[in-house]
């Protein structure tokens, strides 16, 4: 699974950038949205590289985030789902569509602090020191870990 956090904020941008920030629903900074990899959200991460942050995030990782901030007891009682574990499985396998699982009150966006020690330069992709773009490895679960 992808991790997206918006980085920037509203400056001028282009109606395409613009609604697809929407349709990912990050429309505030500082918010995260777990997606499926998939080449339809490939592409649209790839269009808003230069508003969000993004990379692949370990089936460990999401299960300890997961536990941490959702209420998972009503989460497995609409989707019949017996652990975290069970349900993240399901999620990457695509057993479990995400927007069926959204539907039946999971929630894959969270509004989080600010990192610790602050982004690097919110102008730049990651590649060239800065915070925009795709992170490689576990980039990406270490910025979450300092927010």
């Amino acid at each position: 699974m992808y991790a997206a956090v918006r980085v920037r904020g509203q400056p001028d941008r282009s109606n395409k950038v613009d609604k697809t920030i929407e349709l990912l629903g990050l429309d505030n900074r500082n918010k995260v949205v777990f997606l499926p990899e998939t080449e339809t959200f490939e592409g649209m991460l790839e269009k808003v590289k230069d508003v969000v942050t993004y990379g692949q995030v370990s089936e460990d990782y999401l299960e300890e985030f997961l536990e941490e901030r959702t209420d998972i007891d009503e989460v497995f009682e609409n989707l019949d789902v017996g652990s975290v574990e069970e349900l993240v499985e399901k999620l990457d396998e695509g057993e479990l569509n995400l927007s069926d699982a959204v539907d039946q009150g999971f929630e894959n966006l969270f509004r989080l602090n600010s990192p610790k020690k602050g982004f690097k330069d919110t102008k730049r992709q990651f590649k060239q020191s800065g915070s925009l773009g795709f992170r490689e490895g576990n980039e990406i679960e270490t910025l979450l870990k300092r927010m």
